[in-house]
């Protein structure tokens, strides 16, 4: 072979990191929620996981669009404290959870 040079880029695919999540807006009955991703693993995301309870009560489950970056949720408790996170998702796997924030309609 003569001199022939070869360059190899290697790409690294992981799971996303977590999201930064925050509440935008609440009424008596529900809760705006917002996310940023900042790092998605060097794979497109897939899914949107938004997990949240009432204080004492089962985690609800909402799987969402990879484009999706706010989600409303509606029904809940006036007055009542509830505790929200959000899970990334791409081909590598699941992000860690976001932080998990507590906030009341």
């Amino acid at each position: 072979m003569d001199n022939e040079k070869f360059n190899f880029e290697k790409c690294i695919t992981e799971p996303p990191k977590a999201a930064n999540v925050h509440v935008t807006q609440t009424t008596a009955s529900s809760l705006t929620i917002r996310w940023r991703i900042t790092d998605d693993g060097q794979s497109p995301v897939n899914r949107i996981a938004v997990n949240y309870k009432m204080t004492y009560g089962e985690w609800v489950n909402e799987d969402l669009g990879w484009f999706e970056n706010e989600h409303v949720l509606r029904n809940l408790n006036c007055g009542r404290e509830y505790h929200v996170y959000v899970v990334v998702f791409n081909a590598m796997g699941a992000s860690p959870a976001s932080q998990v924030l507590t906030t009341r309609p």
